[in-house]
């Protein structure tokens, strides 16, 4: 059976003609990298003071190792921010204290559960501004400690003997 359909014009063609259906471009267009910053901006204003302290700090190690680009600075902005809940979050159980008494029975502080949930924000964000490689891991070369102390080990599977 041969091909259905009409057959596919050419990328110039197409191009002339726009995309009245606005549907996704057959060819797929290399999006550059994104570049380091050499200096770390000025924290957004609408952040708490805590948060600002802790941009400037995270931001410093970010462009030291040059994971800071301009797309992963709302990644830090959020970091900051889940950063400033959590710790307005402990200092205000550090004050009415961990556990609280209802009618019926004890139970923890609603704000672990708010300093749950930023911790998992916290991580989140980590991940996605730590889980690339920076440009200097990508050009330095294998480790030769590393490799020395762990030739010659596999992973194995241990089982426990009852």
């Amino acid at each position: 059976m041969g091909a259905r359909g009409p057959k596919q014009q050419s990328p110039e063609l197409n191009e002339r003609k726009g995309n009245p259906g606005k549907r996704q471009p057959t060819t797929t267009q290399v999006m550059p990298l994104p570049t380091a910053l050499a200096k770390l901006p000025t924290p957004p204003k609408h952040l708490l003071p805590i948060a600002k302290s802790e941009w400037r700090r995270a931001g410093k190690e970010l462009v030291a190792t040059g994971r800071l680009t301009t797309d992963n600075l709302r990644i830090l902005e959020q970091y900051c921010t889940a950063y400033a809940t959590f710790r307005d979050a402990h200092a205000k159980m550090d004050i009415e204290g961990q556990y609280i008494k209802t009618k019926f029975t004890t139970r923890p502080h609603p704000a672990h559960g708010i300093a749950f949930r930023a911790s998992k924000e916290m991580r989140d964000a980590l991940t996605l501004l730590h889980g690339t490689e920076s440009e200097a891991e990508k050009r330095a070369p294998e480790d030769p400690l590393f490799d020395f102390l762990n030739r010659g080990k596999k992973l194995r599977n241990i089982r426990r003997v009852k």
